[in-house]
């Protein structure tokens, strides 16, 4: 079975900021900070493969949870979510994630962070 190469993205907004995390040492772009997500498994939709990076990446369990939109591209699919901030309190650190941060997202570019090219990107296809 062929592996699908795209990617998805949670842009999860906690009270008017977007969440983002940094990449632990032992992962695929250490200290990066970006949006939790990753590859989507073979026979698996992008909902499922969303929630289940976010369940993988953050103890979030957000099963009953609204996707207010996505957007998309060729290889991303960015999928838009607005939690309360007692779901954000359930964030757990996780060998893929050693932290948490909860910005603007035109901010985190000030605040000059290494992001992931999945943000980058992001701000792209949103502006477009």
């Amino acid at each position: 079975m062929k592996t699908d190469s795209r990617r998805v993205w949670a842009v999860i907004d906690v009270q008017d900021k977007t969440l983002i995390t940094k990449r632990g040492p032992e992962c695929g772009h250490p200290g990066q900070w970006g949006f939790p997500g990753g590859r989507i498994d073979p026979g698996e939709c992008p909902r499922d493969a969303i929630l289940r990076e976010l369940r993988e990446e953050t103890g979030l369990i957000l099963s009953d949870i609204h996707i207010q939109g996505s957007i998309s591209n060729a290889k991303h699919m960015w999928f838009k979510f607005r939690i309360p901030l007692w779901k954000a309190a359930g964030l757990q650190a996780t060998p893929e994630i050693v932290q948490y941060g909860l910005v603007s997202v035109e901010g985190s570019l000030r605040l000059k962070l290494d992001l992931h090219k999945s943000v980058r990107q992001y701000l792209v296809v949103n502006t477009q």
